[in-house]
C-alpha cells in the first residue's frame, strides 16, 4: 500500500487564459513513457515461520475490495483471510486465473507478469472477510493488474488463486470498476495480466514493525497554471529538491508518477434535494495517467539544489470549473500533492 504524504503545492499565478507553467530555470523535458506494471519494490525475504500449520482447503476466503483505472491499466485489490480458529500460512499464489461470467478461464495471451513469485503470509483464526470493506486483523492482500480490459475483451467476472498445497484453489467473485475502463489502443487488442501488489499482510493488520528507513531528500511540489481550457494539453511543473549535502542520484528505473483529475460527480436525479448516494454515480471531468519520470535527462540532483520537471496532462472537453490537479511519485517513498485549477469551456 503506498504511503501517500500530502505536500503543499505551489501555484503559479499565471494570465487568464495562459495554459503553461512559469519557471525561472529550463524544465527537464516530458516523456510520454508509460509506468511499469509493478509498482512495488521487491520486499527483503523474511523467514518462513516455523509451528504454523499450513491453510487447509476450505480454510481461505477472498473477497473483492475494489478496483480503479490507471494509464490503460486496470487494478484489482483482494483481501485474504482464514476461517479457522488457530493461525495458518497460505503459500504463492503459483497463479492468478481470470474467468468470464459463466466460469470459463480467460487465457491471457500477453502476461506481463504471469508468474506470481512464491510467496507467504500468515493469516490469523477467524480473519474472514464478508464485505468488502470488513478489515479483520491478520487480513493478507494481492493486487493485480489487466491492460486491453476493453472493447472485444472478455468481462472478468472472478478470479481463481492457485496455493501451494494444501490449500489449493480459491475463487473470488468480481465487480466491474465504476467509472473507469481499460484502454484499447488498437483494434482486437489482447489482455495482458500483471501483478501490481504481491502477496503481504493487509495495511490494517497487526504486524511486527518493519526496520526504518532513512527518510528521503527529495521533496516535490507542483507548479500548475490557474486557469487551463478544457479539451487541451495541460502542461506544469513539478519541483523536485533535494535538501541533502550530497548528490542525489536516481538509480537504474527512473520512478513511475501517476497525475489525475478527481472530476466532479454529475449524476442526475429525479428528486430534487434527495441526497441519498446513488447506486451508480456519473462523474465528468476525469483524467488519470502514469508515465515514467524523465530522471534520465535530469541527471542528479545537486546537493540542496533544485530541478523542474516538465508535466503533460490530456484534458477532458468536461472538465469545467475548479478541480485539483494532483501529482504522485508511485515508488517508495511515495509522495502526493493537489493544487486547484480554473477549467473553462473549450475554446472555439
Amino acid at each position: 500500500v503506498l504511503v501517500a504524504v500530502l505536500l503543499t503545492g505551489c501555484g503559479s499565478t499565471l494570465s487568464t487564459g495562459v495554459a503553461g507553467p512559469s519557471s525561472s530555470s529550463t524544465p527537464v523535458p516530458w516523456i510520454s513513457a508509460s509506468a511499469f506494471a509493478a509498482l512495488m519494490p521487491t520486499p527483503t525475504p523474511t523467514p518462513r515461520p516455523t509451528g504454523v500449520a499450513s491453510c487447509a482447503t476450505g480454510d481461505v476466503v477472498g473477497m473483492f475490495t475494489g478496483g480503479q483505472g490507471a494509464g490503460g491499466w486496470i487494478t484489482r485489490g483482494f483481501a485474504i483471510g482464514n476461517r479457522g480458529a488457530a493461525p495458518c500460512i497460505v503459500d504463492g499464489p503459483t497463479r492468478a486465473t481470470y474467468l468470464d461470467a459463466q466460469g470459463r478461464p480467460i487465457v491471457e495471451t500477453t502476461p506481463e507478469a504471469a508468474t506470481l513469485n512464491a510467496r507467504w503470509a500468515v493469516l490469523g483464526p477467524l480473519s474472514a472477510p464478508s464485505a468488502a470493506d470488513d478489515h479483520r486483523d491478520g487480513e493478507a492482500m494481492i493486487g493485480l493488474a489487466t491492460y486491453g480490459d476493453c472493447g472485444p475483451a472478455p468481462a472478468l467476472a472472478s478470479v481463481t488463486f492457485t496455493f501451494g498445497p494444501p490449500t489449493g484453489d480459491v475463487r473470488i467473485p468480481m465487480v466491474p470498476p465504476k467509472g473507469v475502463g481499460g484502454r484499447c489502443d488498437v483494434p482486437g487488442m489482447t489482455l495482458a495480466l500483471g501483478i501490481f501488489l504481491p502477496l503481504a499482510p493487509a495495511w490494517w493488520s497487526t504486524r511486527p514493525p518493519e526496520p526504518s528507513h532513512a527518510p528521503s531528500p527529495l521533496t516535490f511540489t507542483i507548479d500548475a497554471p490557474s486557469i487551463a481550457f478544457a479539451g487541451e494539453t495541460l502542461v506544469y511543473l513539478v519541483h523536485v529538491r533535494n535538501s541533502s549535502a550530497a548528490p542525489y542520484e536516481w538509480g537504474e528505473v527512473c520512478p513511475s508518477y501517476l497525475e489525475w483529475l478527481g472530476g466532479r460527480e454529475v449524476t442526475p436525479t429525479s428528486v430534487p434535494g434527495h441526497l441519498a448516494k446513488p447506486a451508480n454515480p456519473v462523474y465528468a471531468g476525469l483524467a488519470k495517467e502514469t508515465h515514467l519520470l524523465n530522471c534520465a535527462a535530469a541527471g542528479a540532483v545537486a546537493p540542496n539544489g533544485q530541478v523542474a520537471f516538465e508535466m503533460h496532462l490530456d484534458l477532458p472537453r468536461d472538465a469545467l470549473g475548479t478541480e485539483m490537479l494532483c501529482w504522485e511519485r508511485m515508488l517508495w517513498p511515495a509522495t502526493q500533492g493537489c493544487e486547484p485549477v480554473e477549467f473553462l469551456a473549450p475554446r472555439p
